[in-house]
């Protein structure tokens, strides 16, 4: 499997352009679009759908969300 990764700054998006070779040669195109949320973006649409953000990881391991964190994992509630 080969990538080419390329980053979008004005839309926060990761454009993917992928090639899969299969064990007899032949080859599968696949292009994808990953749009990457910010901490803000996640909280404010939390709340427009009636929730309350209550804490964020940075792994699966509950470590500390920070900016070398590979991921966010966001726990929130329905607001009372």
């Amino acid at each position: 499997m080969l990538d080419e990764v390329t980053w979008d700054v004005l839309h926060s998006r990761h454009r993917v352009d992928r090639i899969i070779v299969e064990p007899d040669g032949t080859r599968r195109y696949k292009h994808f679009v990953l749009r990457a949320y910010t901490h803000p973006e996640i909280a404010s649409m939390l709340q427009a759908a009636g929730l309350e953000w209550e804490r964020t990881y940075g792994d699966t391991e509950m470590a500390e969300f920070g900016p070398e964190s590979r991921r966010m994992l966001v726990v929130a509630r329905r607001q009372a």
